[in-house]
């Protein structure tokens, strides 16, 4: 599997990194304490369709 993941924290991108043997390493830097909501997107490519996630978090620090 290929293709761009975007990491999105209410709304923002605060990353984004290409797939490699189908898998992604991304970092969230800078969050800040409190409830967020997060948001993962797969751009697809040609025999996988685009998916995305959302998840409610809570960052403890």
């Amino acid at each position: 599997m290929r293709g761009t993941v975007r990491v999105l924290v209410d709304g923002v991108k605060v990353a984004s990194g290409t797939l490699s043997n189908g898998q992604v390493v991304l970092r969230l830097r800078g969050l800040k304490p409190g409830r967020q909501v997060i948001k993962v997107v797969y751009g697809g490519e040609a025999r996988v369709l685009a998916q995305s996630v959302v998840r409610r978090v809570t960052v403890r620090r």
